[in-house]
């Protein structure tokens, strides 16, 4: 069975390094033949490095009051969030 990894990225910084990790944690496992599936939280250079993202950081980023109301909708997507990794955990039998 694959294993899942999660990552989460709010910002460009830790999306870039999400991506970095996610490469050479797949480089890593590659040697050693078990397959993982990486989802969660980030922008185009994690899901470009193979990591689903469940929730855009860019839609969950927010500066001041005016675009905190604007983003307030994106808001409810970190339920799906919490969702797909109470889904995953389920899969393998884990208790959350």
């Amino acid at each position: 069975m694959a294993q899942s990894i999660f990552i989460s990225a709010g910002e460009a910084s830790g999306e870039h390094y999400g991506a970095l990790l996610a490469d050479a944690l797949q480089k890593q496992l590659a040697a050693f033949r078990p397959t993982a599936g990486f989802f969660g939280m980030g922008g185009e250079r994690m899901a470009a490095a193979g990591v689903e993202c469940v929730v855009r950081s860019e839609d969950m980023a927010v500066m001041g009051w005016p675009k905190w109301f604007a983003t307030c909708p994106h808001l409810a997507r970190v339920s799906a969030l919490k969702q797909s990794i109470r889904d995953r955990a389920a899969q393998r039998g884990c208790a959350h």
